[in-house]
């Protein structure tokens, strides 16, 4: 099976959302027992690195969010829970 789970230098990096359909794939197929052991643990090793574009994202986007909010509105909205 070729490696469609990683980027490749040639590609654009993947979206977030293309990220998590990935991550969603290979633990249905890591889950199924599709894998062997070896498979699973490539799968593994590969979902660290979608997990980490994946946080990558979500920390830019939040800083973006952070610097189009008005600092009021950033306090007004945090609630203790």
């Amino acid at each position: 099976m070729p490696d469609d789970h990683a980027d490749t230098p040639d590609s654009k990096p993947l979206s977030f959302e293309q990220a998590i359909d990935r991550l969603e794939s290979m633990i249905d197929e890591i889950e199924s027992g599709e894998a062997g052991l070896e498979d699973a643990i490539a799968r593994y090793e590969q979902g660290q690195q979608l997990v980490k574009r994946c946080r990558t994202i979500l920390d830019k986007a939040e800083q973006r969010i952070a610097e189009l909010t008005p600092d009021n509105v950033v306090a007004d909205t945090d609630v203790d829970e």
